[in-house]
């Protein structure tokens, strides 16, 4: 096949264009998050199945993962009650069983680096647009800043900045590029780095610090050398001490740290406050008492928030009111769907991820796409890890960009596909009714490959 024609009109560039669009625009624009992942899912579903057959036995072990993850969710329905608050958690499962489809569907691109590529420039020019967004954010009567408006929110803002970031870091230990590259590269981390800072969320820049952390043990493992180790660590130290020097001369930083130590240590003494610490531990103190009630498959999908509500009022606690999550993904999980869902949430969204794009990081050749992919995918993992210590982006508007990241950077690994097996036009807008645009440049794709 013909390169022009592998990079023509097609469902594969379609994908890649929405791909391109949807990360500058993901937390800036008021419904972006979700209106523009669903293109992408859309065009898997349409066209994602007749590809299954190409995909390797490790990328079948991570739709598995994703699988066990939503029948630990169908499970907890046993014990359900409120079926209305049931049907809209349960958005927040089925996309999980759609992207087998999805993966299909990349399965069969023939230019098999094609979206991770648009993803990594994507990110770069993402890196800069949020912190654009946040720099000229205009100040309002809200204390955050940045993430304002419908459907948005500074946490939201800030998990997807520092995921950024981590793209860009992932790309700096994995790919070679001309001199301007680097500062390119450092440009876009900054930007990332300095969008995740304005959010003012503090477990943001936790998952930011342990994802980096992680990027760097994995990275250093592969090839070990001590001017790579004595590299990082002066590295680690300049960031840390740039990011303390930041959070020190920002009065809000400031006060928020210290104001997270102070609630929690009020907490621990039994006078818990109606803040965003407090709120956070009295919730989650709620939810360990209704998985005591329910061990095995929690309350039910859509009882979490009466069952706190009813905690609220037996315990005497002065939390004001039940909110419909936890702010805490590992809490969601335990009191929604007990042990099993909560073991299966561990093993199909982080455990086999994690295992899959370390797998493929460990076996990659040097300075490719693949080997960024993988890397790339392992940050993302640990990441959206330890965000969900306090935020339930798992079962909010948060989720999208996780599940784009991970198919588009598993598709990216030299595990995605089954050895052997040879790309197709599974994506050709032939025979669906629209014109099949590579005709018209005088060749046939199929006779060409």
């Amino acid at each position: 096949m013909s390169r022009s024609s592998e990079w023509g009109l097609n469902g594969y560039s379609v994908f890649a264009f929405v791909l391109a669009v949807y990360l500058p625009l993901a937390v800036i624009v008021p419904g972006a998050i979700t209106n523009l992942a669903a293109p992408m899912l859309l065009l898997g579903v349409v066209f994602g199945w007749r590809g299954w057959r190409g995909l390797s036995g490790e990328t079948w072990i991570l739709v598995g993962g994703f699988a066990l993850f939503f029948l630990g969710g169908v499970i907890s329905l046993v014990n359900n009650q409120n079926w209305d608050f049931a049907a809209w958690r349960f958005e927040k499962y089925y996309p999980f069983l759609l992207l087998p489809l999805v993966f299909s569907f990349l399965g069969q691109d023939p230019v098999e680096d094609r979206q991770v590529r648009i993803l990594f420039h994507a990110a770069l020019a993402a890196s800069f647009s949020l912190a654009v967004f946040a720099l000229f954010q205009p100040e309002s009567e809200s204390p955050w800043g940045v993430g304002l408006g419908d459907n948005l929110n500074p946490n939201r803002f800030g998990n997807y900045a520092c995921w950024l970031a981590i793209l860009v870091a992932a790309a700096a230990l994995t790919r070679r590029g001309i001199i301007a590259f680097y500062p390119l590269l450092a440009g876009a981390f900054v930007a990332g780095c300095y969008a995740g800072l304005a959010s003012d969320s503090r477990g943001s820049m936790l998952a930011l610090i342990c994802a980096l952390g992680a990027l760097f043990v994995i990275w250093l493992i592969k090839s070990f050398t001590w001017k790579k180790v004595w590299g990082g660590l002066g590295g680690s130290v300049l960031l840390l001490s740039t990011l303390a020097v930041a959070v020190s001369v920002d009065d809000d930083w400031g006060a928020d740290l210290e104001g997270a130590v102070v609630d929690s240590v009020h907490f621990l003494e039994g006078k818990p406050k109606n803040n965003a610490v407090g709120i956070r531990l009295m919730m989650w103190s709620g939810a360990v008492e209704i998985w005591r009630e329910h061990p095995w498959v929690g309350t039910g999908l859509g009882d979490p928030q009466d069952d706190l509500a009813v905690w609220i009022e037996e315990s005497g606690s002065i939390l004001e009111k039940a909110f419909a999550r936890f702010h805490s993904i590992y809490f969601d999980a335990l009191a929604a769907t007990g042990s099993i869902g909560f073991l299966t949430m561990l093993l199909g969204v982080f455990l086999l991820p994690l295992w899959y794009f370390l797998s493929a990081y460990y076996r990659a050749q040097t300075s490719n796409w693949s080997e960024f992919a993988a890397l790339a995918g392992a940050g993302t993992i640990v990441l959206y890890a330890v965000v969900g210590l306090t935020d339930s982006w798992l079962f909010n508007r948060g989720l999208p960009p996780y599940l784009i990241a991970v198919v588009v950077l598993a598709s990216g690994t030299g595990l995605f596909r089954r050895p052997g097996s040879t790309t197709g036009s599974g994506a050709s807008f032939r025979g669906s009714g629209y014109p099949d645009i590579s005709r018209l440049r005088g060749g046939n794709p199929r006779a060409e490959r």
